[in-house]
C-alpha cells in the first residue's frame, strides 16, 4: 500500500468539469472550480497534483512534451492547459482571450476569471435548442460549437 498525505478541499484546486460530472440544469451548461482559500499547515500536496506529477514522471503521453519533460506543473496548470482535443479542455468558460465559450485556446487567466465569477461558468442553451435535443438541429449545432462533440 502507498499512503500519501492529502490536502483538504479548502487547500487545493479542483475542477467540476462538463467532461465528467456536469453541475447544471437542463437548460444550461455549467462547470465550476474550487481554489485554495487557506495554505496547508503541513508538507502536503493535493492528490490531483500528485497524480499529475506521477503521470509526468512515468512519461504518460498526455503528460509529457515531445522531448519527455513534464507538461504540467500541478493540477491547476492541468486544468487550464490540458486539451482533450484541440480547443476543448476541462473548463469550458473564459477560453482563448477570456471571451470564448466551449472551444478556444487555453487561457492562462482562466482560473482567475472563474474566481472573479464566483467559481463557476454557465452558458444558457438557446431557446430554440432546449427541447428534443437528440433530434433538434439547433441544439446539435450549439453543442458542436461548444465542443461537446465534433459533428451533429
Amino acid at each position: 500500500d502507498l499512503i500519501l498525505p492529502d490536502t483538504t478541499y479548502l487547500e487545493r484546486h479542483d475542477c467540476i468539469s462538463l467532461l465528467d460530472r456536469p453541475i447544471c440544469e437542463a437548460d444550461h451548461a455549467a462547470d465550476a472550480i474550487r481554489w485554495p482559500v487557506v495554505e496547508p499547515d503541513r508538507d502536503v500536496r493535493g492528490f490531483q497534483s500528485v497524480l499529475v506529477d506521477l503521470a509526468g514522471r512515468l512519461g504518460l503521453p498526455a503528460f509529457v512534451t515531445d522531448d519527455g519533460r513534464p507538461k504540467y506543473r500541478d493540477y491547476a496548470d492541468y486544468m487550464v492547459n490540458h486539451q482533450r482535443r484541440p480547443g476543448v479542455g476541462p473548463l469550458f468558460g473564459f477560453r482563448g482571450h477570456g471571451k470564448d465559450v466551449g472551444r478556444g485556446a487555453p487561457n492562462p487567466n482562466q482560473i482567475n476569471a472563474y474566481i472573479a465569477n464566483g467559481g463557476f461558468f454557465a452558458a444558457e442553451v438557446p431557446d430554440e435548442a432546449k427541447f428534443f435535443k437528440p433530434w433538434n438541429r439547433a441544439y446539435q449545432d450549439w453543442a458542436v460549437g461548444m465542443g461537446f462533440y465534433d459533428t451533429p
